[in-house]
This record gives C-alpha cells, sequence and structure tokens, in this order.
C-alpha cells in the first residue's frame, strides 16, 4: 500500500528541491532493520548492554517508507532528511500513521485482527 504525500517546504536532494514524496507501508523486515539500525552498545556498571534509541527507529522507518515521487530510484539518506522542516516531518509521521491505520483496518476486514 502507498499513499502521496505533499511537502510545505520540500526536501533538497543535491540540487533539486522536492516537494512530493511516496509513502509505504513498511515490512515486518524493514521495522526489525530500524531497531537493529538504532542499537547501540553501551557500558553499565553491569556490563555491555544493547540501547536503543526511539528517536533514531522512528529515523529509520520514515528512510524505508518515503521515496520521492519523481524519482523514486534515488535512495535517501540520514543527511538528506536531517534537512527537513519540523512540519514536513510531521507530516510525513502523520503519513505514516495514516498508512498503519489503513493496514490495520484491511486487516480487520480479512478478519486477521
Amino acid at each position: 500500500m502507498q499513499t502521496p504525500i505533499s511537502l510545505v517546504d520540500g526536501i533538497k536532494v543535491g540540487e533539486t528541491l522536492h516537494k512530493e514524496l511516496t509513502i509505504k507501508s513498511l515490512t515486518i523486515g524493514e521495522t526489525l532493520d530500524a531497531y537493529v539500525r538504532a542499537e547501540k552498545a553501551i557500558v553499565t556498571p553491569d556490563g555491555w548492554k544493547l540501547a536503543t534509541n526511539s528517536v533514531e527507529v522512528e529515523f529509520y522507518r520514515v528512510l524505508a517508507a518515503v521515496s520521492l515521487t519523481n524519482d523514486p530510484g534515488v535512495t535517501l539518506t540520514k543527511d538528506v532528511l536531517r534537512g527537513l522542516s519540523e512540519r514536513d516531518y510531521n507530516a510525513i509521521i502523520d503519513g505514516m500513521m495514516t498508512m498503519e491505520i489503513l493496514n490495520i483496518e484491511a486487516a480487520e476486514e480479512r478478519g486477521r485482527v
């Protein structure tokens, strides 16, 4: 499942400013990959532990879900997403939440929830 989203300020990739994105449903593998990428080994008084940064998890989920509508072959990077305005980032998060709701509703219609 995919849905288009329009950005107010846009996202700059190279010299091109893009204002149209496509958000896709994430697979469980993409979600798991986001968690793994956000894990860091830290030293605690009890020894080494894995810590997961929830902000980074969400950031990697956005990277996996978003593509440029007019140039879907371009791989977005963390540095590119860091240039998003807060309102555009929030619009992407809202779009991702809408996708999740639609996926749940579709699963309920199929009797899988």
